[in-house]
């Protein structure tokens, strides 16, 4: 036997309490990975760059430039990943 309830939906809630930024760039032929980590409630943390072998960039200049990439990155439902 079916039974068949009314019901009402009154409140829903999707609650992402991190989000996780990449971004490739190509700097004079060569290319880097920066990324970092937003928790919610806080700002972007854990910035890294590394280079194409996957090491950690030391050059100041490069790293300031993958910051700076994240920092302004425009997130868009085409490069958002679920």
């Amino acid at each position: 036997m079916e039974t068949k309830l009314n019901y009402k939906v009154t409140s829903e809630e999707a609650y992402v309490s991190q989000f996780y930024f990449n971004i490739n760039f190509i700097v004079d032929d060569k290319e880097y990975l920066a990324s970092c980590t937003y928790y919610n409630g806080d700002m972007l943390t854990d910035y890294l760059v590394e280079d194409e072998n996957g090491e950690e960039v030391e050059d100041d200049d490069i790293f300031k430039i993958g910051c700076d990439l994240l920092f302004n990155m425009e997130i868009t439902k085409e490069n958002l990943a679920w």
